[in-house]
Protein backbone atom coordinates (compact mmCIF):
# COMPACT_ATOMS: atom_id res chain seq x y z
CA UNK A 1 0.00 0.00 0.00
CA UNK A 2 2.93 2.49 0.87
CA UNK A 3 4.97 1.39 -2.40
CA UNK A 4 1.51 2.29 -4.28
CA UNK A 5 1.41 5.57 -3.07
CA UNK A 6 4.63 6.37 -3.09
CA UNK A 7 4.45 5.59 -6.71
CA UNK A 8 1.25 7.60 -7.26
CA UNK A 9 2.72 10.78 -5.78
CA UNK A 10 5.76 10.42 -8.01
CA UNK A 11 3.37 10.11 -10.84
CA UNK A 12 1.75 13.52 -9.74
CA UNK A 13 5.05 15.15 -9.54
CA UNK A 14 5.52 14.26 -12.58
CA UNK A 15 2.40 15.09 -14.23
CA UNK A 16 3.06 18.66 -12.26
CA UNK A 17 6.72 18.76 -13.61
CA UNK A 18 5.60 18.44 -17.29
CA UNK A 19 2.47 20.86 -17.19
CA UNK A 20 4.86 23.71 -15.88
CA UNK A 21 7.62 22.37 -18.21
CA UNK A 22 4.63 22.71 -21.59
CA UNK A 23 3.75 26.08 -19.40
CA UNK A 24 7.31 27.02 -20.34
CA UNK A 25 7.20 26.33 -23.87
CA UNK A 26 4.13 27.72 -24.58
CA UNK A 27 5.55 31.61 -22.69
CA UNK A 28 8.62 30.98 -24.61
CA UNK A 29 6.39 30.85 -27.94
CA UNK A 30 4.59 33.52 -27.42
CA UNK A 31 7.78 35.93 -26.70
CA UNK A 32 7.83 35.58 -31.24
CA UNK A 33 5.10 38.39 -30.98
CA UNK A 34 6.86 40.77 -28.26
CA UNK A 35 8.93 43.34 -28.86
CA UNK A 36 12.97 42.66 -28.93
CA UNK A 37 13.71 46.30 -28.96
CA UNK A 38 11.60 49.12 -29.06
CA UNK A 39 14.47 52.30 -30.04
CA UNK A 40 18.67 52.10 -30.13
CA UNK A 41 20.67 54.36 -30.58
CA UNK A 42 24.18 54.64 -32.60
CA UNK A 43 27.19 56.63 -32.41
CA UNK A 44 28.30 58.18 -35.76
CA UNK A 45 31.43 59.08 -37.12
CA UNK A 46 32.57 62.03 -38.90
CA UNK A 47 33.07 61.91 -42.61
CA UNK A 48 33.62 64.87 -44.39
CA UNK A 49 30.52 66.27 -44.99
CA UNK A 50 28.74 62.99 -44.23
CA UNK A 51 28.15 60.87 -41.10
CA UNK A 52 29.03 57.16 -41.26
CA UNK A 53 28.02 54.43 -38.76
CA UNK A 54 29.33 50.77 -37.84
CA UNK A 55 27.44 47.87 -38.80
CA UNK A 56 27.70 44.01 -38.98
CA UNK A 57 26.72 42.67 -42.07
CA UNK A 58 25.46 38.69 -42.05
CA UNK A 59 26.43 38.77 -38.80
CA UNK A 60 29.76 38.48 -38.75
CA UNK A 61 31.46 41.47 -41.09
CA UNK A 62 32.04 45.01 -39.62
CA UNK A 63 31.79 47.72 -41.98
CA UNK A 64 31.62 51.84 -41.69
CA UNK A 65 28.96 52.84 -44.03
CA UNK A 66 28.09 56.22 -44.94
CA UNK A 67 24.54 57.34 -44.22
CA UNK A 68 22.97 58.12 -47.89
CA UNK A 69 18.90 58.29 -47.57
CA UNK A 70 19.16 59.19 -51.64
CA UNK A 71 20.05 55.58 -52.07
CA UNK A 72 17.81 52.50 -52.25
CA UNK A 73 19.97 50.21 -51.61
CA UNK A 74 22.61 49.43 -49.00
CA UNK A 75 26.03 48.91 -51.24
CA UNK A 76 29.55 47.79 -50.27
CA UNK A 77 32.62 47.85 -51.93
CA UNK A 78 34.02 45.02 -53.89
CA UNK A 79 36.44 44.38 -51.67
CA UNK A 80 33.98 44.20 -48.81
CA UNK A 81 31.81 42.47 -50.83
CA UNK A 82 34.27 39.37 -51.23
CA UNK A 83 34.70 39.71 -47.32
CA UNK A 84 31.14 39.10 -46.56
CA UNK A 85 31.49 35.84 -48.89
CA UNK A 86 30.59 37.27 -52.40
CA UNK A 87 33.41 35.59 -54.48
CA UNK A 88 31.70 35.88 -57.73
CA UNK A 89 29.37 38.72 -58.47
CA UNK A 90 29.53 38.88 -62.31
CA UNK A 91 26.37 36.81 -62.79
CA UNK A 92 24.13 38.92 -60.25
CA UNK A 93 21.79 41.57 -61.93
CA UNK A 94 23.11 45.19 -63.37
CA UNK A 95 21.58 47.96 -61.94
CA UNK A 96 22.39 51.36 -63.39
CA UNK A 97 23.15 54.40 -61.44
CA UNK A 98 23.97 58.00 -61.54
CA UNK A 99 27.24 59.35 -60.29
CA UNK A 100 29.03 62.71 -60.97
CA UNK A 101 31.42 60.73 -62.96
CA UNK A 102 28.56 59.76 -65.01
CA UNK A 103 26.56 56.21 -65.26
CA UNK A 104 27.82 53.32 -63.39
CA UNK A 105 26.46 49.65 -63.17
CA UNK A 106 25.66 47.58 -59.65
CA UNK A 107 26.06 44.32 -59.18
CA UNK A 108 22.68 43.46 -56.85
CA UNK A 109 22.98 40.73 -54.16
CA UNK A 110 20.89 40.32 -51.04
CA UNK A 111 21.99 40.59 -47.25
CA UNK A 112 21.42 37.84 -44.77
CA UNK A 113 21.02 40.57 -42.01
CA UNK A 114 22.45 44.31 -41.39
CA UNK A 115 23.04 45.03 -37.93
CA UNK A 116 23.70 48.93 -36.59
CA UNK A 117 23.32 48.65 -32.53
CA UNK A 118 20.89 45.93 -32.20
CA UNK A 119 18.58 46.54 -35.01
CA UNK A 120 18.54 44.15 -37.12
CA UNK A 121 16.92 44.00 -41.04
CA UNK A 122 16.83 40.96 -42.60
CA UNK A 123 17.14 39.72 -46.30
CA UNK A 124 18.34 43.27 -47.72
CA UNK A 125 18.21 44.92 -50.64
CA UNK A 126 22.14 45.22 -51.31
CA UNK A 127 24.48 45.93 -54.27
CA UNK A 128 28.41 45.96 -54.77
CA UNK A 129 29.77 48.83 -56.72
CA UNK A 130 33.44 49.25 -58.19
CA UNK A 131 32.69 52.77 -58.23
CA UNK A 132 33.07 53.70 -54.62
CA UNK A 133 36.07 56.12 -52.90
CA UNK A 134 39.33 54.51 -51.85
CA UNK A 135 39.32 53.12 -48.51
CA UNK A 136 35.13 53.61 -48.75
CA UNK A 137 33.16 50.13 -47.04
CA UNK A 138 30.01 51.50 -48.57
CA UNK A 139 26.72 53.33 -48.06
CA UNK A 140 23.52 52.52 -45.85
CA UNK A 141 20.62 53.46 -47.80
CA UNK A 142 17.20 52.81 -47.36
CA UNK A 143 16.66 49.10 -47.70
CA UNK A 144 17.52 49.21 -44.46
CA UNK A 145 16.49 52.62 -43.08
CA UNK A 146 13.26 52.37 -44.47
CA UNK A 147 12.84 49.37 -41.93
CA UNK A 148 12.64 51.47 -38.54
CA UNK A 149 11.58 54.88 -37.68
CA UNK A 150 15.25 56.71 -38.36
CA UNK A 151 15.99 60.05 -36.74
CA UNK A 152 19.33 62.02 -36.96
CA UNK A 153 21.01 63.89 -34.74
CA UNK A 154 24.10 65.88 -36.20
CA UNK A 155 25.19 67.72 -33.22
CA UNK A 156 25.35 64.72 -30.57
CA UNK A 157 26.75 62.60 -33.69
CA UNK A 158 23.51 60.03 -33.24
CA UNK A 159 21.54 58.17 -35.16
CA UNK A 160 18.37 56.63 -33.59
CA UNK A 161 16.32 54.06 -34.60
CA UNK A 162 12.81 52.95 -33.57
CA UNK A 163 10.26 50.17 -34.25
CA UNK A 164 7.74 50.11 -36.40
CA UNK A 165 4.97 49.31 -34.27
CA UNK A 166 2.00 50.77 -35.90
CA UNK A 167 -1.63 49.26 -34.04
CA UNK A 168 -2.96 45.63 -33.35
CA UNK A 169 -0.97 42.47 -32.67
CA UNK A 170 2.55 41.83 -33.96
CA UNK A 171 3.57 39.17 -36.03
CA UNK A 172 7.19 37.85 -35.87
CA UNK A 173 8.10 40.45 -34.35
CA UNK A 174 6.87 43.09 -37.08
CA UNK A 175 3.63 45.01 -37.49
CA UNK A 176 1.40 45.00 -39.78
CA UNK A 177 2.62 48.48 -41.54
CA UNK A 178 6.48 47.04 -41.66
CA UNK A 179 5.33 43.45 -43.48
CA UNK A 180 2.85 45.50 -45.64
CA UNK A 181 5.44 48.22 -46.79
CA UNK A 182 7.46 44.87 -47.59
CA UNK A 183 4.76 42.91 -49.72
CA UNK A 184 4.16 46.19 -51.46
CA UNK A 185 7.84 47.26 -52.47
CA UNK A 186 8.70 43.92 -53.69
CA UNK A 187 5.08 43.64 -55.69
CA UNK A 188 5.74 46.74 -56.73
CA UNK A 189 9.08 46.42 -58.46
CA UNK A 190 8.44 42.98 -60.13
CA UNK A 191 5.40 44.71 -61.91
CA UNK A 192 7.48 47.53 -62.61
CA UNK A 193 10.21 45.70 -63.96
CA UNK A 194 7.98 43.86 -65.88
CA UNK A 195 6.22 46.96 -67.81
CA UNK A 196 9.82 47.30 -68.35
CA UNK A 197 10.47 44.35 -69.82
CA UNK A 198 7.52 44.00 -72.17
CA UNK A 199 7.97 47.98 -73.63
CA UNK A 200 11.85 46.97 -74.13
CA UNK A 201 10.76 43.60 -76.28
CA UNK A 202 7.71 45.72 -77.83
CA UNK A 203 10.80 48.33 -78.97
CA UNK A 204 12.92 45.83 -80.55
CA UNK A 205 10.46 44.57 -82.34
CA UNK A 206 9.23 47.62 -83.90
CA UNK A 207 13.03 48.86 -84.74
CA UNK A 208 14.03 45.18 -85.53
CA UNK A 209 16.80 45.63 -83.88
CA UNK A 210 19.53 43.42 -81.49
CA UNK A 211 18.16 42.27 -77.82
CA UNK A 212 21.39 43.62 -76.19
CA UNK A 213 21.37 46.98 -77.68
CA UNK A 214 23.44 49.31 -76.26
CA UNK A 215 21.53 52.25 -76.62
CA UNK A 216 18.95 51.29 -73.99
CA UNK A 217 20.25 51.61 -70.37
CA UNK A 218 18.58 48.27 -69.38
CA UNK A 219 19.10 44.77 -71.99
CA UNK A 220 16.18 42.30 -71.85
CA UNK A 221 18.48 40.12 -69.87
CA UNK A 222 19.03 42.67 -67.86
CA UNK A 223 15.26 43.18 -66.76
CA UNK A 224 14.61 39.35 -66.96
CA UNK A 225 17.32 39.23 -63.87
CA UNK A 226 16.08 42.28 -61.94
CA UNK A 227 12.28 40.53 -61.84
CA UNK A 228 14.30 37.39 -60.67
CA UNK A 229 15.57 39.05 -58.39
CA UNK A 230 12.65 41.00 -56.63
CA UNK A 231 11.03 37.28 -56.93
CA UNK A 232 13.13 35.97 -54.73
CA UNK A 233 12.97 38.62 -52.28
CA UNK A 234 9.13 38.16 -52.25
CA UNK A 235 9.40 34.41 -51.98
CA UNK A 236 11.97 34.42 -48.81
CA UNK A 237 9.36 37.52 -47.13
CA UNK A 238 6.12 35.13 -47.90
CA UNK A 239 7.65 31.86 -46.48
CA UNK A 240 8.75 34.36 -43.45
CA UNK A 241 5.29 35.70 -43.17
CA UNK A 242 3.58 32.17 -43.20
CA UNK A 243 5.61 30.77 -40.36
CA UNK A 244 4.78 33.88 -38.72
CA UNK A 245 0.78 33.72 -39.14
CA UNK A 246 1.12 36.89 -40.87
CA UNK A 247 -2.93 37.64 -42.21
CA UNK A 248 -3.67 37.61 -46.02
CA UNK A 249 -4.47 40.46 -45.34
CA UNK A 250 -1.52 42.03 -44.55
CA UNK A 251 0.13 40.77 -48.09
CA UNK A 252 0.63 41.68 -51.39
CA UNK A 253 1.31 39.58 -54.41
CA UNK A 254 2.46 41.27 -58.26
Amino acid sequence: MKARIMASSRNCFATVFIFIFFIAILGAGAQDTTRSFEEVTAPLVSKGLNFAVNVVINGRVSAELIIDTGSSFTIVSEKMARRIGFTDIGDAPRYPVSTTAGEAWLRLVVFESVNVGGAISRNVEGAVSSYLGEGMDGVIGLSFLNDFIYKFDGRKKELTLKRINGAGPLKGERAREWWSLRFRRYSEAIRRYRSYLQSHENRLKARNVEKENNETRFTENDLKKIIRYYKKLHRILDKSAQIAGVPGSWKEYP
